[in-house]
């Protein structure tokens, strides 16, 4: 009796830890020289506000839209795009690294990147982003 209700206790917990949507997230670091404000709305247009100090990063959650401030310009973007190969796992949550520029293009950068980059990498199909 008690070897099946852990049988059945650990056949629960499996199933409900992979019945779990992973949290998916953009590391957004701001290469634009200059402080920003970025504006995430998710599926039902709820809004959420980051504020990223120049040469830092924030972590946003996959937008359904995007809209980035500058001090002299405003960006607006759809989905941004997630490229599988550019995707890494930190403490159960999917990340992508992108970049944000001066231009308002935004570029992806490639898993382990801690800063922002003065020359991406070359880009793949999709990036760089424009607004």
């Amino acid at each position: 009796m008690k070897n099946t209700r852990l049988v059945l206790l650990v056949t629960y917990c499996a199933v409900v830890l992979s019945s779990c949507t992973q949290v998916f997230v953009f590391k957004l670091f701001n290469n634009t020289g200059s402080d920003i404000v970025v504006i995430s709305y998710d599926n039902q247009m709820a809004s959420k506000t980051y504020s990223v100090k120049v040469g830092e990063s924030a972590n946003i959650q996959y937008p359904t839209r995007l809209s980035i401030r500058s001090s002299n310009a405003q960006w607006q973007y759809k989905e941004i795009p997630y490229v599988k190969t550019y995707v890494y796992v930190q403490n159960g949550w999917r990340f992508q690294n992108i970049q944000v520029e001066n231009t308002g293009i935004i570029r992806i950068l490639p898993p382990g990147v801690e800063r922002a980059m003065v020359t991406p990498p070359p880009q793949p199909t999709g990036f760089p982003l424009l607004p």
